[in-house]
């Protein structure tokens, strides 16, 4: 009589190739719109105060990480995600290649929540978290950068509370995105998926 082995769940470390595919796929299709985005970013930084800009738009260019975190739920994917799309943009992007270091520096603040959850929690909070850290970690950056002394204290104040918003709301959306792709049923192999399938 033959004996059945016990299934095995794949290590969270271990990466496929549909893991890959997946990220790189999210990636070069948010590097693409994040072009155009850009410019509209230059231009609220010349309407609006650079912090407050910052605050309001920022936000948008962590989407790719967190998307892919939550669907591939790998050690890195943030990180990755990050740079591939940094290198999409970067081509076309006014700015050249601080882009680049940007989205780099993006990707490791988004790791850092999952990181210290060892990579086993991916509830909605963890992914505020990331949002929030990106966001106000960018806003201090920001303001050193452009003085600190030239930079009122209510603008600073304002731009704090929409960091905070904005970092909440890019979250929801990463993870409402992820559900619509799941509904599709091409991430049938992923958690996410199959939550989608039990509902």
């Amino acid at each position: 009589m033959a004996t059945m082995t016990p299934s095995r769940k794949s290590s969270p470390v271990s990466w496929k190739t549909q893991d890959l595919l997946v990220t790189a796929v999210i990636s070069l299709i948010c590097g693409i719109v994040f072009i155009g985005l850009s410019y509209i970013y230059l231009l609220a930084i010349s309407a609006l105060t650079p912090a407050i800009a910052g605050a309001l738009l920022g936000s948008i260019f962590i989407l790719p990480g967190l998307l892919t975190t939550y669907i591939v739920r790998r050690p890195g994917v943030a990180l990755i995600s990050q740079i591939l799309a940094g290198l999409v943009q970067v081509l076309f992007d006014p700015t050249g290649w601080i882009q680049l270091v940007i989205y780099l520096v993006n990707g490791l603040l988004c790791e850092l929540p999952f990181f210290v959850t060892r990579y086993r929690n991916y509830r909605l909070h963890v992914f505020i978290a990331a949002g929030i850290l990106v966001n106000l970690t960018f806003l201090v950056l920001g303001s050193i950068g452009f003085g600190l002394a030239n930079i009122m204290p209510q603008v600073f104040v304002i731009a704090a509370l929409l960091s905070v918003g904005t970092g909440i709301l890019v979250a929801w959306l990463a993870r409402l995105f992820g559900n619509a792709i799941a509904q599709t049923g091409v991430l049938s192999r992923y958690a996410v998926g199959q939550q989608q399938e039990e509902i």
